[in-house]
């Protein structure tokens, strides 16, 4: 059997000892990476257990983040449109202020026109009415000098009067005491006699005369009247 073996044989053996010996260093290196493959894959589900919160957390925030944004947005929009209806309503009242001033500038520019042409009439007119003053005051100091004049007249005739009158007075009054001390005089010397017959005729004879009666004064001279001063002129007439 041996000697009938061909030269060939020990080759294939060798061969196929080389193959089992490849095929058994394959299959320990496939064991040595499904090992590895396994550890990766392990590996991997721990880290997505991991990143699967953290991806839920990222959401969550980015989400929160959105929705603030919005409402930072919706309230900047707010204030916007409420700055603008703001500064829309002050244009129109500075409009509005603006026409007002503008008339108010033209009134003011009317009235120094007329405040010019009153300066001009006024300068015009001074010289008239200065004139037209000094006249008045003139006139007005004549006008009280005359008066003062006539007031001094007419106390000095009423002072005139008023001594005449008590002169006359003052001899009425006299005149009555004397003619009431001569009644009373008759009238005692009438009881007297009355009372005591044989004396009476002395009592009689003794008793005073009458007093005369005083002389009337002489008269006064009637005082003549002074022509009436000139009536004042108007001092605000126009010359």
């Amino acid at each position: 059997m041996t000697q009938g073996s061909t030269p060939e044989t020990p080759e294939s053996i060798r061969l196929a000892l080389e193959a089992a010996e490849a095929a058994t260093d394959a299959a320990t290196e496939a064991q040595g990476l499904r090992s590895a493959a396994e550890t990766a894959l392990a590996r991997l589900d721990r880290s997505t257990g991991r990143i699967g919160p953290l991806l839920i957390g990222c959401l969550v925030g980015s989400t929160a983040v959105l929705g603030l944004g919005a409402l930072f947005h919706l309230r900047a929009m707010a204030d916007l449109r409420t700055a603008t209806a703001a500064q829309i309503e002050a244009l129109a009242v500075f409009s509005t202020r603006v026409g007002t001033l503008d008339t108010h500038l033209a009134d003011v520019g009317a009235m120094t026109e007329r405040l010019s042409a009153l300066e001009t009439q006024t300068a015009a007119i001074t010289p008239g009415m200065e004139a037209g003053l000094a006249n008045a005051i003139e006139n007005l100091i004549g006008h009280a000098t005359a008066q003062a004049e006539t007031a001094q007249n007419v106390q000095s005739q009423t002072t005139t009067a008023l001594l005449d009158a008590i002169a006359a007075n003052a001899t009425q009054t006299t005149e009555a005491v004397t003619a009431g001390a001569s009644d009373l005089q008759l009238a005692l010397s009438r009881m007297l006699a009355t009372g005591l017959p044989a004396t009476g005729g002395e009592v009689v004879n003794r008793a005073p005369a009458p007093p005369a009666p005083a002389a009337a004064p002489a008269p006064r001279p009637a005082p003549t009247a002074r022509p009436a001063a000139p009536p004042p002129s108007n001092p605000f007439s126009y010359p």
